[in-house]
């Protein structure tokens, strides 16, 4: 694909419909494109689009058989901002911030790096952290634990001073379960603390998770094969909509001589013409991007998430030579079919672990702790401090314990005791 649509976007205040559509149907899954279509096709009448067949290539089979991912908190929040009237530059911000939610809901990512990607000021940010954190599930897109309570407080109107004061001021203490000096500096009893707690206790420090439901099934729609040649990756043509021009209405039409049934005609003919344009550079960036992702992971194939190495979407779009943002669309929501089970494209992408050599991964650090951890005895599992031990003696990799402790959360692995089987 050529200087990516999002360059052009970057470079025009206005934008086109045209160029507008082909934005969104880039960052389309397959259901959502196939509902586009079809809505394009109703207000089309020369326009025909073919319905995908949910099987794979090798084994067909009947649609209960496969099922495919229930709606993310991601597709959650996208539709939420779809359907908010604000302006241009503020919604394409909010896109953005979305992708950069952790599985928790949390934005993890700091505000400097966050104007310097996208090249936007505070203000511009804060207002568009500020619309993100209007969506539902309250919570979403806080930065912190105590931001995240304090959202939830505010939208079922329970943030009064006192808890204001303590989840900005003495949330450590808080953490800590220091009640005795938590009523000394809050001045209250600890009747109250034991209140306030009670309502605490009740928000939810993980709004994102709300939207995690086991799939028994999700359907590539990249396809890596092995050849003599090398990889190939290939679309999964029974998942790709197809869109056909209706020969016979349109020889009918042209028989018109009305002026506005040509006119509305020729119309039709152009939509159709670049909904197919926009079709095959969708499918074309998708491949180009899973190609580099493999150029980029050469040991990923063989070795599987133990050897992938740190590799961002600024990464890969620079050498497509296109924004980072057409890769964030490009990939969100696609799964790839790979010797290792159905991955999320989304899933290859990390940074380098802060201190730690350029070629580790934190995907591959949690990768191996996971293997750590479902290896254990379980009778005396291993606590953070020798996860940090046993990654340095068997893989010369050495972490913090908080880094330990931070990766066995965003994985939903309990501590030691927790674990403990008896």
């Amino acid at each position: 694909m050529k200087a990516g649509l999002v360059q052009q976007q970057s470079q025009t205040m206005r934008l086109t419909k045209e160029l507008t559509q082909a934005i969104e149907i880039l960052q389309y899954t397959a259901g959502e494109l196939q509902e586009f279509l079809k809505k394009q096709a109703l207000e089309n009448p020369l326009m025909d689009v073919k319905d995908y067949k949910i099987y794979n290539r090798k084994t067909s089979s009947n649609w209960e058989s496969y099922v495919t991912k229930p709606q993310s908190l991601y597709d959650e929040l996208r539709q939420q901002l779809y359907d908010l009237h604000i302006n241009d530059v503020c919604k394409e911000i909010v896109e953005y911030l979305i992708e950069e939610l952790d599985r928790d809901g949390y934005l993890r990512t700091s505000e400097k790096q966050l104007c310097k990607r996208l090249r936007v000021n505070e203000e511009e940010l804060g207002k568009a952290i500020v619309t993100l954190q209007s969506f539902e599930p309250a919570g979403v897109g806080a930065r912190t634990l105590n931001e995240c309570l304090m959202l939830q407080l505010q939208r079922k109107q329970l943030l009064v001073p006192t808890l204001k004061e303590l989840l900005t001021t003495y949330f450590d203490l808080y953490v800590k379960k220091q009640w005795h000096e938590l009523s000394k500096r809050l001045n209250i009893e600890l009747s109250v603390i034991q209140n306030i707690h009670d309502v605490i206790k009740k928000l939810d420090p993980r709004p994102g998770l709300q939207f995690e439901t086991a799939s028994p099934y999700i359907i590539p729609d990249l396809y890596i094969e092995k050849a003599e040649d090398g990889l190939h990756v290939t679309l999964n043509d029974m998942l790709t909509p197809r869109i056909t021009l209706n020969k016979e209405l349109y020889e009918q039409y042209k028989q018109v001589e009305d002026t506005h049934t040509r006119q509305f005609v020729s119309t039709c003919v152009k939509r159709y013409r670049w909904l197919t344009y926009s079709l095959q550079q969708r499918h074309e960036m998708m491949v180009s991007v899973m190609l580099e992702i493999l150029q980029q992971q050469p040991y990923f194939i063989d070795e599987g998430f133990e050897r992938l190495k740190p590799l961002t979407m600024s990464m890969v779009a620079n050498k497509l030579g296109v924004h980072e943002s057409t890769i964030s669309r490009t990939v969100r929501g696609k799964y790839v079919q790979t010797p290792f089970g159905t991955i999320e494209l989304r899933k290859f992408f990390s940074n380098a672990v802060p201190g730690l050599r350029d070629d580790v991964s934190s995907q591959q650090v949690k990768h191996l702790l996971t293997q750590l951890i479902e290896k254990e005895n379980k009778q005396k599992p291993m606590s953070d401090a020798n996860l940090v031990k046993e990654l340095k003696n068997r893989y010369d990799i050495t972490v913090s314990r908080r880094t330990i402790a931070k990766y066995r959360d965003s994985l939903r692995i309990p501590a030691a005791y927790m674990r403990r089987q008896f």
